[in-house]
């Protein structure tokens, strides 16, 4: 499950992440493709289609100061592939930097990056919890809330 920022002034990503560098555990590099036949991952010399399974989306008003967030159950399914069918194609080179407060955090804050061809973009901003976590543990909504109190 995603949990973004709503309204959150993206141009800040590259401030933000300098000051959560003690943070990082990981960083994901990979190739996301859109076809007119469907969505794909290329990492690893790898091919998956992802198959997405859409879900409501649920609005957190006033979830600590001003922010608001909003919880995106929705989630892909990948499947590995051989083949990647459509005639028109978009790709997107992506990194991936991942946050935790703590080694053992369910919770994890991704900043996410895209490639021109010449550099890396900031493109988004969000919290990560697996599908099964739940989003009202006392102990989540604290992380989460060190995380917002730190993009102050």
């Amino acid at each position: 499950m995603k949990i973004y920022i709503n309204n959150f002034n993206i141009n800040l990503l590259d401030i933000i992440s300098r000051t959560c560098k003690n943070y990082l555990v990981n960083t994901d590099t990979y190739i996301k493709l859109y076809t007119n036949e469907g969505v794909y991952r290329i990492e690893d010399k790898k091919i998956y289609m992802l198959d997405i399974c859409d879900k409501d989306i649920i609005i957190m008003d006033n979830y600590y100061e001003d922010y608001q967030l909003i919880v995106d159950p929705s989630f892909y399914h990948k499947h590995l592939v051989t083949s990647i069918y459509g005639e028109t194609h978009l790709s997107f080179r992506t990194v991936k930097q991942y946050y935790k407060i703590h080694n053992a955090s369910k919770l994890q804050m991704i900043i996410k990056y895209i490639s021109d061809n010449e550099k890396m973009i900031p493109n988004d901003i969000y919290f990560e919890l697996k599908d099964d976590d739940n989003f009202d543990n006392i102990f989540i909504k604290q992380e989460i809330i060190e995380f917002l109190s730190l993009l102050n």
